[in-house]
């Protein structure tokens, strides 16, 4: 018997090299490759199937994150974006707290509290006007390119009809699949399209990881992946 799932594909989890095995059988419900949904968007879409995605260490998948957006406005600035020029735009953020450690945890400390949520505007008193919008953090007009990277994974993937494996144990994942829908796994073609992009940032530092702990606090907690700093 057939059984249909819906892929929740989440940033920075082997989406890329996922999608090229899927689309050589093309059986798999997916959404939109060049959109990640949470599950949530994708039901309404596809229907209430279930779903299945996997999800990384928070730490190894931020690091990641912020590698593969400074390639992709440098592909922006240059003219070699795969996009058109609408999104390509959206690529064109801003990364100068990049530039430094110190500077890149002042930014993220200033802008989000625990869980990737943006920090009050103490200036405004409008209680409707507190937050800021990604979009103007990031000084960007469309931030759905940046926003992804700042939701968590229990926002994509963290329900009960959802089934998770890890992208550090990628090989009961390409059983499963093997075994629900015949996949031969052994055609994957591991990418890794940011691993020669260099950051300016000690990704080593106590206070950046105790940082990117805060962001993606939950993320830690619902997938058991150890805190080095928080409890």
């Amino acid at each position: 018997e057939n059984i249909s799932y819906i892929w929740i594909k989440i940033p920075r989890t082997g989406t890329v090299s996922y999608r090229k095995l899927f689309e050589l059988y093309n059986t798999t419900k997916q959404s939109d490759i060049h959109h990640h949904n949470t599950y949530l968007q994708a039901k309404n879409f596809f229907g209430k199937y279930p779903g299945f995605s996997v999800v990384r260490n928070p730490l190894h998948r931020f690091i990641s994150s912020l590698k593969y957006i400074k390639q992709e406005k440098h592909k922006c600035l240059t003219g070699k974006c795969n996009f058109n020029r609408e999104h390509c735009q959206a690529h064109n953020v801003f990364l100068d707290f990049l530039d430094s450690t110190e500077r890149c945890i002042e930014f993220l400390q200033t802008h989000f509290i625990k869980n990737c949520l943006l920090k009050k505007n103490p200036v405004r008193s409008n209680a409707d006007l507190l937050r800021p919008g990604i979009n103007n953090i990031f000084q960007v007009e469309d931030p759905f390119f940046i926003t992804s990277f700042f939701s968590l994974q229990t926002e994509f993937a963290y329900y009960p009809n959802v089934k998770i494996f890890r992208y550090e144990n990628l090989s009961e994942f390409n059983d499963w699949l093997h075994t629900t829908f015949g996949y031969d796994t052994t055609l994957l073609k591991p990418q890794n399209s940011s691993q020669d992009v260099s950051l300016s940032v000690n990704v080593e530092d106590p206070e950046f990881i105790k940082t990117v702990e805060m962001l993606f606090y939950d993320d830690y907690k619902a997938f058991n992946y150890p805190f080095q700093y928080l409890t």
